[in-house]
């Protein structure tokens, strides 16, 4: 791009290439994304790395094409990849790219040439995708199964015959084709040995796997399980070029059953492997419904509605209306049309398709993230769209307000947010003077950058085909995009150098193209710095430690997903931290292999109870549980479960038959049985005594026995009355468990048919109490001691329950109060099993305990266990320091863990004590962690506000007060910034604001702050 062909580089253009290195090398460094992966405990700071190693070799493989030994780069480069398949598929996007290197320099350019070598590039990132990663694997699986279940041989020696032909196969491979000087296609088979040398590094996976770490995810121990985990099967699939979208209709056979394909697996069972059916099937879109390259296509309520949104469409586009048998639309509570998603009346078009495409999955999905590292970014709010979380922002505030809003009458919060990052365009404008530069001076290099440019990033959004609603920000998946470009930026200095060249001495060119180029890293690093700095800041290991500490010894904990999960395996495993507490994730334990890992001892937790045999919860079976009230079925058990409620009735009935018999014949005709009867030796069963009733209202026994008719009816009448009370009541767990674990045709609905399903005979469950083993396994007060009931009793809203739910279920039936069961705060109510007013909150976990809350709150509180933990055990990271950031992910994990309205209960529960001192202690020990300038106040003070008026302590409760509204007036004096047409996309923010402070107001009139409360409502004029 300097020099003409074969000439070398002047001293001055070299300190120009290195400058120009330098420049593009510090923006890519102090890039937002870049950063944040650097930092993140995650794969994409490795995956950069070999995406830059590869992308070197490729360069000095050019440099030297035409010498001997050149294709040792190319073998490098393949064995890079086969490694970098271990870390991250990202960085098979490069081959495009390196095809065309190699094409520009063997070959002579021209239009077939350029189609040829593209599709070439393609067919070896789709061979290497589809054929080595899974393919390699999915052969291995065919011979084990081969030589296992058909030639009866030991588990694997199909695997290790098939690891020996393929090394024997390449090796001859390799060795004909160097005795034939056949030099591509030697370098082809060396390339492609290479890559599974490098692949093979995922055999630690299984290594690790057989050895039965704690953590051991899916559990890849044979080749049919690794092959499921590398086809990422537990993330579910999407259509691609062709398929659904999310009004499709699916298939019907004759009998109006869905059209699916069962997809299977095979499972270690004795000396074979059993062939079961997966819990992922796929199903057939009928052809009419099924469209090209469909962007809209998740049935999810939410999802559709963000469809329609960014699309500018409505239901009624798409969807009819319900109506009922007259024909009228039907409504729903709020008056809303109820739409019938069966029933399409049309599919969105092609263009509505790459609408969605172009403004979510291309526009905010990637254009938002590469502006975020190249133009500024608004803030580190998660954003689903709208004007004030995680736009792209420049510091050019006209520019600025057409994205995020009017810039005049910022908050102080917005203003003083440390991810507020402003790069003025800077390496935005240098990436595109260097784009320019290689687009003008060389061709061939632009197009092998801008493929890499193009693959990393734009590809990779019609590969993903997001839906909306992502749990977090994507931008770590275009790492590789935003390094091409940075590049570009280096290729910028060089830009500039060559424009001054012309004006000035080669020298002084030089250093005023970097003396004017080194602002654009500059400005990233310092921007950058104060938001990706985390130094000091420990909160991940500490709120870890805490869920942990909230637990009393030998605990099983339940939690939910990553965030609330993975902390606690890493205390465990790297700090050996409380490592007796059985960690449950809620999410994996729909899983069978995780349920086989819970029932082993890990550390110094001990399996969970758990008696179901294994072939009960295996993939494929029990995946859902069908809620039915049976009540024919084990009226004892929930008599005895019961008995203090019907103890009464009982009695009453068997002395109003002991009556009617006493009054008939019966004595004389059968008089050693009435004895026995009357006496209650053997007492009757509920299913005896109402046989007994039901027989002597027969009217041949009647007769017989010259029975009161009258007072026989009336019996037999109370009976069915008992035994419908008694068939409603509650059933013991450990019962239901046991008839959902059996195999009789008996627990089945439908049985002996291809659609046989496990159902549950109760929504209303109880657990017997064994106080005994409640006292040994934590602190309770005598008052609470007295609370305790002999079974906890609850009901299950759910219609159906998935297998985690079950598991749940069943370790609730075994444990017998042994070990103390805690949900963890950040769990999701659903997942609570409607057992919350049972529920003792005891830091960021909520205890099972064998009493029922009686207050409003979802857990009761012993103030005693609490406030150990809370004001003494547990440690919080050092979020309150003022080295430390707490970005907003932080704050958004403080408010799902509720640790302020922990506080808030707390000193509540303290001051109902008359403990007044200690509550003060305690919300001035929540404030003091979360300040305003760490975590800005706002509606979730309200509770920490009011504690502190009941406390009388005026000063402080004001103090709080004035800052909260004067938050929340900053930003409506913002949002009356807004135009008539802008302010749609705060209305809820502005509700909230102007409901807030009149609630504060509020609160100080009502503890005679009144000239507070009017100072306060002038915000909202």
């Amino acid at each position: 791009m300097l020099t003409a062909k074969n000439s070398d580089l002047s001293q001055t253009q070299t300190v120009a290439v290195l400058a120009s290195g330098v420049i593009g090398g510090l923006a890519y460094t102090f890039s937002d994304t870049f950063w944040f992966s650097a930092v993140e405990a995650e794969v994409y700071a490795s995956s950069s790395l070999f995406t830059a190693i590869v992308f070197w070799a490729i360069l000095k493989w050019e440099d030297s094409a035409d010498q001997k030994y050149a294709n040792r780069w190319l073998i490098l480069i393949a064995y890079m990849m086969g490694l970098s398949i271990g870390v991250h598929l990202l960085n098979l996007l490069t081959i495009p790219a390196l095809v065309f290197v190699y094409y520009f320099k063997k070959y002579e350019v021209n239009k077939k040439g350029i189609i040829f070598s593209f599709l070439t590039a393609v067919a070896i990132l789709g061979f290497i995708m589809y054929g080595i990663i899974p393919g390699a694997v999915n052969l291995a699986s065919k011979f084990e199964l081969m030589f296992v279940n058909g030639f009866g041989m030991p588990f694997n020696s199909g695997l290790f015959v098939y690891l020996f032909l393929l090394a024997g196969g390449l090796a001859f491979g390799i060795y004909y084709t160097h005795k034939k000087a056949k030099v591509l296609l030697n370098t082809i088979i060396l390339g492609v040995t290479v890559i599974l040398i490098g692949y093979s590094s995922f055999t630690i996976i299984v290594i690790r796997s057989i050895a039965e770490t704690p953590m051991n995810e899916n559990q890849p121990d044979n080749v049919f399980a690794l092959l499921s985990y590398l086809n990422r099967e537990q993330y579910g699939d999407r259509p691609l070029m062709f398929g659904n979208q999310f009004n499709s209709q699916y298939e019907y056979d004759r009998e109006g059953n869905v059209i699916s394909e069962k997809n299977y697996t095979y499972i270690k069972e004795g000396d074979k492997y059993k062939k079961i059916e997966k819990t992922n099937p796929s199903y057939s879109y009928d052809p009419k419904y099924v469209t090209f390259f469909p962007r809209m296509y998740s049935k999810s309520k939410d999802h559709i509605s963000a469809y329609l949104s960014w699309t500018g469409t409505t239901k009624s586009d798409f969807l009819n209306a319900k109506t009922d048998n007259e024909g009228n639309i039907l409504r729903d509570n709020s008056g809303e049309i109820v739409y019938n998603y069966n029933s399409p009346k049309r599919m969105p078009s092609l263009g509505e398709n790459l609408k969605f495409f172009f403004k979510y999955q291309v526009g905010h999905m990637y254009f938002r993230y590469f502006m975020w590292n190249f133009a500024g970014r608004q803030n580190d709010s998660q954003s689903y769209g709208g004007t004030l979380k995680g736009n792209w922002i420049s510091g050019i505030p006209f520019i600025d307000s057409i994205t995020a809003g009017p810039q005049n009458n910022l908050p102080d919060k917005v203003k003083n947010e440390k991810s507020r990052n402003k790069y003025y365009f800077l390496p935005l404008l240098l990436g595109l003077l260097g784009l320019m530069f290689s687009l003008t001076r060389n061709e061939k290099i632009f197009t092998v950058i801008g493929l890499l440019f193009f693959f990393t990033g734009i590809a990779i959004v019609m590969y993903l085909n997001q839906t909306p609603f992502q749990p977090r920000e994507r931008d770590y998946a275009y790492a590789g995009s935003f390094y091409a470009f940075a590049i570009w930026i280096g290729l910028g200095v060089l830009a500039l150098y060559e424009t001054l060249r012309t004006k000035t001495a080669a020298k002084n060119a030089v250093i005023i193209a970097f003396a004017v180029t080194i602002p654009v890293p500059t400005v990233l690093a310092v921007q950058n710095w104060d938001d990706h700095d985390r130094s000091g800041r420990y909160t991940a290991r500490d709120f870890a430690k805490n869920y942990l500490n909230s637990c009393e010894k030998n605990a099983i904990l339940f939690t939910y997903g990553d965030n609330d999960t993975f902390p606690l395996w890493y205390v465990q495993e790297t700090e050996e931290f409380r490592t007796d507490v059985k960690v449950v994730n809620l999410s994996l334990l729909g899983t069978d292999w995780y349920i086989n890992q819970m029932r082993r001892q890990a550390y110094d937790s001990k399996p969970i109870p758990f008696k179901m045999d294994r072939k009960a919860y295996r993939q494929g079976t029990r995946d859902a549980i069908y809620m039915l009230e049976d009540q024919s079925k084990f009226i004892e058990e929930k008599y005895n479960a019961n008995s203090e409620k019907f103890i009464g009735m009982y009695n009453h009935l068997y002395d109003n038959l002991i009556t009617v018999l006493e009054s008939s014949k019966y004595p004389e005709t059968q008089k050693k049985e009435f004895e026995k009867l009357k006496s209650k030796t053997q007492k009757l069963s509920i299913v005896q005594l109402i046989s007994i009733i039901k027989k002597i209202s027969e009217p041949v026994v009647i007769a017989q026995l010259e029975l009161d008719k009258d007072f026989t009816d009336k019996l037999v009448r109370s009976s069915g009355d008992f035994l419908e009370k008694v068939a409603s009541s509650y059933l013991p767990l450990d019962v239901a468990m046991d008839f959902v674990a059996s195999d009789k045709k008996t627990t089945k609905l439908r049985p002996d048919t291809p659609d046989e399903m496990d159902y549950i005979p109760s929504k209303s469950l109880c657990i017997k109490v064994d106080k005994k083993n409640v006292l040994a396994s934590g602190k309770f007060t005598d008052e609470e001691i007295k609370k305790f009931e002999p079974y906890v009793r609850w009901k299950l809203s759910k219609r159906y329950l998935m297998k985690n739910d079950m598991a749940v279920l069943e370790i609730l039936a075994r444990n017998n109060w042994e070990r103390p069961v805690y949900f963890a705060t950040s769990v999701g109510s659903d997942n609570y099993m409607g057992l919350t007013k049972y529920f003792r909150l005891e830091g960021f976990a909520y205890r099972l305990i064998p009493y029922k809350n009686t207050t409003a709150e979802v857990g009761a509180i012993n103030t005693d266990v609490l406030y150990e933990n809370v004001m003494t055990k547990f440690s919080w990271g050092r979020m309150n320091q003022d080295d430390v950031l707490i970005e907003n992910y932080n704050r958004r994990v403080m408010s799902v863990m509720d640790i302020k309205e922990t506080f808030s209960l707390l000193a509540k529960s303290l001051m109902l004590e008359d403990k007044k001192e200690k509550a003060e202690e305690v919300l001035d020990r929540c404030v003091e962690l979360m300040p305003d300038k760490k975590v800005p106040f706002d509606y979730n003070m309200i509770s920490i506000i009011e504690g502190y008026y009941k406390l009388e302590k005026f000063d402080k409760a004001n103090a709080i007060l004035e800052t909260t509204c004067k938050n929340y007036g900053q930003s409506l004096k913002y949002y009356r910034g807004f135009s008539k047409t802008e302010i749609v996309s705060v209305l809820r923010e502005r509700g909230i604001a102007e409901t807030v402070i009149n609630q504060l107001s509020k609160i100080a009139e009502a503890y005679d702050q009144n000239e507070l409360a009017e100072r306060m409502r002038i915000y909202l004029m």
